[in-house]
C-alpha cells in the first residue's frame, strides 16, 4: 500500500521535485505531506548509505595503498612502482566515486529540508488562520450579545 501511495505521489498529479520546490506543501496541508516527507527521508536515507558503502570502498584503497608502500619501501623496482601507480590510480578512483554519492545524498538531503521548511511554513499559516478565525468568532458573539439587549 505504501508503495502505491509513493508511487502516485511522484507519478500520477501528486507533486514532483519542481512542485515541492515552489510552496506545494506550504498551500496543500493534508495527510499526503507524511508520505511525501517519508518518502524524502527514505530517499535521503537510501543515498546517505550507497555514500557510506563508496566511502568504506575508498579506505580500503587506501589501505592497500599505505600497505604496498610500506611494504616496497621509500625506493621501488619498475614493476613494484607500476603497481603503486595502479593502486594510486584505484585509490583516486574510489574518492571520485565516494565524492559522487556524497553529492547525490546531499543533494537528496536539500529536498528534505525543503519539504519540512516547507511543512513548518504551513503550520505557521495554518496557526495564523485558525487565531484569525477565532478572533473573528470571538467578535462575531460579542456582537451578538450586544444586539439581545
Amino acid at each position: 500500500m505504501r508503495d502505491l501511495v509513493f508511487w502516485r505521489i511522484f507519478n500520477d498529479g501528486f507533486p514532483s521535485d519542481h512542485c515541492l520546490s515552489h510552496g506545494w506543501i506550504e498551500r496543500n496541508l493534508s495527510s499526503d505531506v507524511y508520505f511525501i516527507l517519508l518518502a524524502r527521508l527514505e530517499n535521503f536515507l537510501k543515498e546517505e548509505e550507497a555514500f557510506v558503502n563508496e566511502l568504506r570502498s575508498c579506505i580500503t584503497k587506501f589501505k592497500e595503498l599505505y600497505t604496498a608502500i610500506e611494504r616496497f619501501g621509500l625506493r621501488p623496482d619498475l614493476k613494484k612502482g607500476e603497481e603503486l601507480i595502479v593502486l594510486r590510480s584505484e585509490v583516486a578512483k574510489a574518492f571520485n566515486e565516494a565524492l559522487k554519492k556524497e553529492s547525490k545524498a546531499e543533494h537528496e538531503k536539500s529536498h528534505l529540508l525543503e519539504s519540512y521548511a516547507g511543512l513548518i511554513l504551513a503550520l505557521e499559516e495554518v496557526k495564523k488562520q485558525s487565531k484569525a478565525i477565532n478572533a473573528y468568532t470571538k467578535k462575531k458573539k460579542m456582537c451578538k450579545r450586544e444586539f439581545h439587549y
